[in-house]
């Protein structure tokens, strides 16, 4: 489970990474005014939702540990869809 979790954080991380610099950002929450990623905003954003997904699972899986199991497969589909991200946008650059 909590080779999980850093893989949900890495996949994150490799998608932030991916999105700085020149190019226009898809996600209206990330955008800055000028179209480009708002870097302040969407290290923020993102650090909230892995932070808060995490925070809960913690929770979740103390009181009822069978979830962890499910909360595993979770993480690394979520990190592997986030990693799948990142790759596509450093292709299109």
């Amino acid at each position: 489970y909590r080779f999980s979790a850093a893989t949900l954080i890495a996949g994150h991380a490799m998608d932030y990474a991916s999105s700085t610099g020149p190019g226009y950002e898809l996600n209206p929450l990330l955008r800055g005014r000028d179209g480009t990623l708002a870097e302040g905003r969407a290290i923020a954003i993102k650090s909230a939702y892995v932070g808060g997904l995490l925070v809960a699972q913690h929770f979740i899986v103390k009181r009822y540990p069978h979830t962890r199991r499910i909360f595993a497969v979770l993480n690394f589909a979520g990190g592997g869809a986030a990693a799948t991200v990142a790759v596509r946008n450093w292709r299109v650059r």
